[in-house]
């Protein structure tokens, strides 16, 4: 079968989260046998982007065009563009015409978004464009690939998948500092990440006479990076944060491989979600050996070889206990004979097995497989 796998940005590849999950889900299409190709929409880059692609029936970010690429092809693979609008569906609609026997997925990664798109004022045009184009998907989107447990999105039966990750060219050798416990927090920092939990966890740690030295590494930028610099200052706790700003691949394993253990997102509830968080750092955090601090129930926690290695917070405002991950990490320890290296690759190993991602895309290869025995 051929196929084509639509991306918006040549920046979302290589050192991104997302990048590096883009990069390894094309190549699973190649390695299980599809001819594919792979297709980078154009974007416009002047100033006045933002604001324009908000307008009505304004066609950018991507610019959604039609053109010979889409011949010949059985299927096509696709993310959920920022915000769908009616030029994508018109995209669609002309796709279907000239091809009526392709099947296009597209993928969702979150579900649902909706206060996502609206936790700033700026974004509802997008918001409306995508709340009205989402109605007429029917007929042109064949699945919808998620992570979630829901049968139909949009009234379009779903594919369940899981956030594969690369776990190719990772070290999981551990040089942590025995003095100290090391906290990583990787991210493009949101509002519902909800870090602010884990600063003010270790205020109240160090206020009832806490005496183990923990730091906390911040990796990445974003929109919350700021208020969580002002929250350390605030409550006495910059000495106990270290904030590195945008690092690549190399760089951010580099810092993991000096950490005990990785927080993931401890504010689901802030954007309406209370599934089971699935998310990229999770994977990110265990190909280097880490366990998991969560502030929610997660798909890594389901699987019965990782159940011990994921710490759960209530997926709500309260603060997060240090003294409960102390614990936890002197426990997990003894496990394992202080042997810190023996505990990474003994994570690594399982999340490979269960979170790889040919195994993670595997929904997906059998659908399309039937399909082809149909061709």
């Amino acid at each position: 079968m051929k196929g084509i796998y639509f991306s918006y940005s040549d920046t979302e590849t290589g050192n991104s989260g997302v990048g590096r999950k883009i990069d390894a889900q094309y190549q699973s299409f190649c390695n299980h046998g599809f001819d594919m190709e792979f297709y980078v929409f154009r974007k416009p880059v002047d100033k006045w982007n933002k604001i324009v692609r908000r307008l009505p029936f304004s066609n950018n970010t991507p610019v959604w065009e039609n053109n010979k690429k889409y011949e010949g092809k059985d299927f096509i693979y696709l993310r959920r563009p920022q915000a769908m609008s009616r030029p994508f569906i018109n995209f669609l609609k002309k796709i279907k015409q000239q091809n009526p026997q392709i099947k296009i997925i597209m993928e969702i990664p979150t579900f649902p978004y909706d206060k996502e798109m609206t936790k700033d004022w700026f974004n509802y045009p997008l918001f409306i464009k995508d709340k009205i184009a989402r109605k007429k998907l029917e007929g042109l989107i064949d699945r919808i690939t998620c992570v979630s447990d829901e049968k139909q999105i949009y009234g379009i039966e779903t594919i369940k998948i899981r956030n594969g990750f690369d776990f190719q060219g990772n070290s999981v050798e551990r040089h942590s500092d025995l003095d100290s416990i090391n906290i990583a927090c990787v991210a493009w920092f949101s509002f519902w990440h909800g870090y602010d939990r884990l600063i003010n966890g270790l205020k109240s740690y160090y206020d009832q006479g806490g005496d183990y030295n923990i730091i906390l590494h911040f990796i990445g930028e974003g929109p919350e990076l700021t208020s969580y610099k002002e929250l350390a200052k605030e409550v006495g706790m910059d000495s106990h944060v270290i904030f590195y700003g945008k690092k690549n691949k190399d760089e951010i394993f580099s810092i993991l491989c000096k950490c005990n253990i990785g927080a993931g997102t401890l504010g689901m509830y802030r954007k309406g979600y209370f599934g089971l968080d699935a998310s990229l750092k999770l994977r990110e955090y265990m190909a280097s050996g880490l366990p998991l601090i969560t502030g929610a129930e997660t798909d890594v926690s389901q699987i019965k070889e990782l159940k011990r290695f994921v710490l759960e917070y209530p997926n709500d405002e309260t603060i997060i206990n240090i003294d409960i991950i102390i614990a936890y990490l002197n426990n997990l320890n003894l496990m394992f004979n202080n042997d810190e290296n023996m505990l990474g690759r003994t994570i690594r190993l399982y999340a490979e097995k269960y979170f790889g991602m040919i195994v993670a895309m595997k929904g997906v290869f059998e659908y399309l497989d039937h399909i082809a025995i149909d061709i």
